[in-house]
């Protein structure tokens, strides 16, 4: 299942709808802002209709260790800029299983587009 519950996917859904035509890595970052209640609380109003987030007009506060790590994975499939390294995506102590799991499926949106959120067959040329 690539959306953590109904909800999950309810509120990805109707943020997409407010996007005209977003890139895969705006639909990624989407993605993951959504699965944390707080982070999208404090996000939402700060996503541009092309799906790129005002990253300095964010002001987090005070989120959950999760909710910082997925954070810090939509500033890096935003910016490219290295936020996460694999040292800590692979140390359960530092990333929550249910974070890892949400970054893995961010980064196939990212490189595969929507054909990942449809279920829909993805071509590796």
């Amino acid at each position: 299942m690539i959306f953590q519950s109904n909800r999950h996917k309810q509120i990805f859904e109707a943020g997409r709808l407010n996007l005209h035509k977003p890139s895969n890595q705006a639909l990624a970052a989407l993605y993951l802002l959504t699965a944390d209640h707080t982070l999208w609380i404090r996000t939402k109003r700060h996503i541009a209709s092309s799906g790129k987030v005002e990253l300095e007009s964010v002001r987090l506060g005070d989120i959950s260790t999760d909710g910082y790590a997925l954070w810090k994975a939509v500033k890096e499939l935003q910016t490219g800029e290295r936020q996460i390294s694999l040292c800590e995506l692979s140390d359960g102590a530092v990333i929550s299983d249910r974070v890892f799991r949400l970054i893995v499926q961010a980064v196939a949106i990212a490189r595969f587009g929507a054909a990942v959120l449809n279920g829909s067959e993805v071509r590796h040329d």
